[in-house]
């Protein structure tokens, strides 16, 4: 059973550009560019570009294509 902080850190998972390039299996000038164009979400904390994976893996599961 996991503990309540536990829960917590898998709802609120934040990412680098880095980390988002590799989850997505991107360069990071394509995060950066993404990023850019408003399409994907980001925080500015302590002026660095972080991500919530679950904002991430949401966007990514409203893309699909097809049946």
């Amino acid at each position: 059973m996991k503990t309540i902080n536990e829960e917590l850190k898998d709802q609120i998972a934040w990412m680098t550009v880095g980390e988002v390039a590799i989850h997505l299996r991107v360069s990071k000038r394509v995060i950066y560019n993404l990023t850019s164009s408003g399409y994907l979400p980001y925080y500015k904390i302590g002026g660095r570009n972080r991500f919530l994976k679950s904002e991430i893996d949401q966007l990514i599961l409203k893309q699909r294509v097809g049946t």
